[in-house]
């Protein structure tokens, strides 16, 4: 069929339009799918911060139910309380961990057993009531019902009034229902919050069961700002994961990623970023199918040639994302406290190929990374056979956990626990595996210190036991010394007693004399050994204190293992010698603590080095108080150690001889009495000094 030239234009339009509509249908499908597609990279976004940030604040939460769980396993096994010396190790560990510690009875008293707060009257009043009590109402009924540690909502303290979160565990005991919280600002989860790199027009909030504000990337929503998104609790429900949209608190249209906490689930994170912003992206998204529209119009090969061009773009904007969530990801590891490894190993437990290692490496395992092999650990391990059998359990029964010893750079040892899953089988036996490894030396010390802790608790309830049963057999003692020693002197009285007996007679009274003052003398060491076991009175006022009488008292079962050992002993005190205020139970706890350091440290000098203690009192030249000298010839304190040696858990000794709580314990005990002690390196050895408030002389 021949067309005339008036109809080619018409055939030409029929043609067109014949190319137009059915490429103009491929473009919208592409438009659809390329919204879709930016919609879901924004979900993925979004999802990808809400994880990470989740598992960030996990790793900061279960650090410090570590450190509870090791105080809790430190507490008397029969549920017997010492108030003095659970308060002692709960301001210790308060310091330690940033916040209030507090021991509750079980319920329905719900006693406060002890806590670590400066003002413990206020708070035993006020902790029961208000926003304190319904903030930790749903931790407290979690750790009944579950036995897990929980967190509370965010509350104000009667007594830091201040935005607070709480982190609550079971105590292991025969009464159950016993709980140790700790209340603490949660200053390291915005920090946390404060390292993250948000894109911008990202709001990212993590929040408590009652979906108020804990911390925000939005620095116009503080602490404590309840949530204005009222849909969402309704909707997320029991989910640990959601992405959601609705309305802001605006009305706006959001898109919110939601993650639950492993630690609680009552806590949320949630990263939203307004719809508008998303259309936006879309929008821009859209503008490469938009052209091919118009080069549609202008032949089939444009067309074609925007299809692959849009294909491209989207694949490398895949690409990109992924590597942007990849590096983000590896930021995020780098930064915990714990190394965390995906390899592959044989039948053997050999490792054949390691395939990601992050996080702070040195921290955990003591070694720049920069230096070890892709098996770091099977390098360094104590026993690499332990380490081998741990990675054949892991392949053949799906999961392992072992604690292992490490070689340090300075010869020492280390301890780490990993963990690993199998994520899949390989041949011949061998399988992908997925853990991490955490630094337990710390928990491992806490540890050896609470059971030295329980055996020194043991010793002062039998010390103080023992001088309790020797009083009344020594009373009876004297009294019938006494009673005999009256009969004696009558006897020698009576003029009729023959000569030939007086001699006796006054040997027995001698005797029966010597043997009272023996008694009184006995009677006089097991009080002091009663008053000794049963310390200082928490919060008595400091009294006059006779640093002579004292510092006799604490040498007295000293002297004869000091010579021994062949250390000599000098006691300065001055003349007249200063009265001080403080207790007397106190200080010489402290000079006996300070005085068999010194021993240790002169035991461990050579045979012929010199050997010498010197306890010595000075008036302070700022005036107002006695300084009171222990100084030694043992060569002094490392200076690496000198500025921590009061610190909890750091000691000088070796590791089955020091507990690493002596000086801590003086540090609170000169605390209690409106003291001070500080250490120095002299010239022959290490100088503790006590300041005391000063009294008045007593004698000349």
């Amino acid at each position: 069929m021949k067309v005339g030239a008036a109809g080619r234009p018409r055939v030409m339009l029929y043609v067109a339009l014949a190319l137009w509509v059915p490429l103009a249908a491929l473009i919208g499908g592409i438009a659809l799918h390329a919204r879709n597609a930016n919609r879901a990279e924004a979900e993925a976004r979004l999802t990808v911060i809400a994880h990470n940030l989740a598992v960030a604040v996990d790793g900061s939460l279960r650090t410090q139910v570590t450190s509870l769980q090791t105080l809790a396993r430190s507490l008397p096994p029969d549920g017997s309380i010492d108030p003095v010396l659970v308060v002692q190790r709960a301001r210790i560990a308060g310091d330690v961990l940033g916040g209030t510690l507090l021991l509750y009875g079980p319920p329905p008293a719900n006693a406060l057993l002890a806590n670590s707060s400066a003002e413990p009257e206020l708070l035993r009043d006020r902790i029961a009531a208000g926003a304190v009590a319904e903030a930790t109402a749903a931790m407290v009924a979690r750790i009944r019902a579950t036995g897990q540690p929980a967190l509370s909502d965010l509350f104000t303290s009667p007594v830091r009034p201040r935005p607070l979160v709480s982190i609550g565990i079971p105590v292991p005991g025969p009464e159950p229902g016993r709980r140790l919280h700790l209340a603490f600002e949660p200053v390291a989860i915005r920090e946390i919050l404060a390292t993250l790199q948000i894109p911008p027009g990202v709001r990212v909030t993590i929040r408590d069961r009652g979906f108020r504000v804990i911390a925000s990337s939005d620095p116009t929503r503080p602490p404590g700002e309840p949530m204005n998104y009222r849909w969402v609790p309704e909707r997320l429900g029991q989910a640990d994961q959601a992405v959601l949209t609705g309305p802001d608190g605006a009305g706006a249209p959001t898109m919110i990623a939601i993650e639950r906490l492993d630690t609680d689930p009552g806590w949320v994170v949630m990263v939203s970023r307004p719809m508008a912003d998303i259309l936006a992206s879309q929008m821009r998204g859209m503008g490469w199918p938009a052209l091919g529209v118009a080069l549609a119009l202008l032949g089939i090969l444009a067309v074609a040639w925007a299809a692959r061009r849009e294909q491209d773009l989207r694949a490398a904007a895949e690409n990109g994302l992924l590597r942007d969530a990849q590096a983000q990801v590896t930021r995020l590891h780098a930064g915990l406290p714990a190394v965390l490894v995906l390899r592959e190993v044989d039948a053997e437990g050999r490792s054949t190929r390691m395939l990601y290692r992050a996080g702070d490496v040195e921290e955990v395992l003591g070694w720049p990374a920069a230096g070890l092999g892709d098996d770091a650990i099977g390098d360094l391990a104590e026993t690499p056979g332990d380490l081998r059998r741990f990675r054949i359990d892991v392949a053949r029964d799906g999961q392992a956990r072992m604690d292992l010893r490490i070689r340090q750079p300075d010869g020492g040892w280390r301890w780490i626990r990993l963990r690993a899953r199998r994520l899949r089988a390989l041949p011949a036996g061998g399988a992908q595996t997925v853990g991490y490894v955490v630094d337990i030396s710390a928990e491992r010390a806490a540890q050896r210190q609470a059971q030295q802790a329980s055996r020194l608790d043991s010793m002062t309830e039998m010390a103080h036991g023992l001088a309790h049963e020797l009083k009344q057999p020594l009373q009876a003692a004297m009294m019938m010394a006494g009673t005999a020693e009256v009969h004696a002197r009558a006897l020698s009285n009576q003029p009729a007693l023959p000569d030939a007996l007086r001699p006796t007679v006054t040997a027995l009274k001698t005797a029966l004399e010597g043997c009272m003052d023996q008694i009184s003398r006995t009677g006089r060491l097991t009080e002091h050994l009663r008053r000794f076991a049963r310390g200082p009175v928490e919060g008595a006022p400091p009294e006059p204190v006779d640093l002579a009488e004292t510092i006799d008292d604490a040498l007295r079962p000293l002297r004869r293992g000091l010579a021994a050992d062949g250390i000599a002993l000098a006691v300065d005190l001055g003349d007249p010698v200063p009265v001080v205020m403080g207790h007397s139970i106190g200080v010489e706890q402290i000079l006996i603590n300070l005085l068999n350091n010194a021993r240790d440290a002169l035991a461990e000098r050579p045979a012929d080095a010199p050997r010498r203690i010197r306890v010595s009192a000075e008036p302070d030249p700022a005036g107002g108080a006695v300084l009171l000298h222990v100084a030694d010839t043992a060569g002094g304190i490392p200076e690496h150690i000198i500025d921590h040696v009061f610190d909890p858990l750091v000691t000088t000794k070796g590791v089955e001889e020091g507990t690493g709580l002596g000086l801590a314990i003086c540090r609170s005990l000169a605390r209690d009495m409106d003291a001070d002690i500080s250490v120095r390196n002299g010239e022959e050895g290490a100088v503790f000094t006590l300041r005391l408030p000063v009294a008045t002389p007593i004698r000349a």
